[in-house]
């Protein structure tokens, strides 16, 4: 159980950090690859419900 929660806080930081930095990125490839554009935002989207959600049954 404190695995887990080490491991979901560290998941939640890493989606910070890529929350923080990666728009930049998220932009350049959004410009570049317009057919992944969707797929990229949705799958981001779901890893970060499930992390919440997990995180939250947890807490």
């Amino acid at each position: 159980m404190l695995l887990f929660k080490l491991f979901v806080s560290s998941s939640v930081q890493i989606l910070l950090v890529y929350v923080i930095t990666g728009f930049h990125l998220h932009t350049y490839i959004c410009d570049h690859l317009h057919f992944s554009c969707i797929s990229l935002v949705s799958t981001s989207a779901y890893i970060y419900i499930v992390v919440v959600g997990s995180s939250s049954l947890f807490f």
